[in-house]
């Protein structure tokens, strides 16, 4: 199944005379943001960046407070929403077959596991991360090999923050060859969850993706505008 910008955005003109409230800005965004990860053929940083700027928008939502919904729990109740709203089980497919070997060596990979960087700073002991580092790693391929397609997609969006916060908090050098095999892990694997994520939504207004936040307004045209 072909799922690049052009696939999405014409079945989303196909499906928009029939969306209902805030989807049509939720799909107009993120395609948006795909069609501009897809232009980066050769730099994978940006390529990474644009294609979680694209899935933020669209887990992102407005909360009362913000304080009581961090974003890892945002993500994960849009994850199960995903899952559910999956009829034909593309996520099943992609994760258990077609993309298993790539998302397996993500979770392999200490440097995007958040407690191997808590003992590189001294928070817990190199016996403490690496036990959670074992006991992680088997519940995520226990989860692979169970088809528990909810369970996987965490583990692996865990892993992926960690990278999305290296590099989008200046953590990491741009092309720097020790991040190298992350990038390009992490960009491989949004490069096929995250337009299968868009699909989804695409494919079902109906489902309750909640309100993104800051919505278009309307700007007022300022008087010494008007007199222009």
């Amino acid at each position: 199944m072909n799922l690049g910008y052009q696939t999405l955005k014409a079945r989303e003109v196909e499906l928009s005379p029939t969306y209902t409230g805030s989807v049509v800005l939720r799909t107009h965004r993120a395609l948006s943001w795909l069609e501009r990860a897809e232009k980066e053929d050769d730099d994978e940083d940006a390529r990474f960046i644009f294609l979680w700027i694209t899935f933020n928008s669209l887990y992102g939502r407005e909360v009362p407070d913000r304080r009581e919904k961090p974003e890892r729990r945002l993500y994960k109740t849009f994850l199960r929403r995903l899952v559910d709203a999956d009829e034909n089980n593309l996520l099943g497919r992609l994760v258990s077959r077609r993309y298993r070997k790539s998302i397996i060596g993500l979770i392999e990979n200490q440097y995007v596991f958040q407690p191997f960087w808590e003992f590189q700073s001294g928070k817990i002991s190199e016996t403490t991360w690496k036990r959670y580092f074992s006991s992680d790693r088997k519940r995520a391929l226990d989860a692979i090999r169970r088809g528990a397609i909810v369970d996987v997609l965490q583990i692996t969006l865990d892993r992926l923050y960690v990278l999305r916060n290296q590099v989008i908090h200046g953590n990491a050098t741009w092309r720097g060859r020790v991040n190298r095999e992350q990038i390009h892990r992490g960009a491989e694997i949004m490069a096929f969850l995250v337009p299968a994520f868009l699909h989804i939504v695409i494919n079902r207004p109906d489902e309750n993706w909640g309100e993104p936040q800051f919505k278009v307004v309307d700007r007022p045209i300022p008087a010494q505008e008007e007199e222009h």
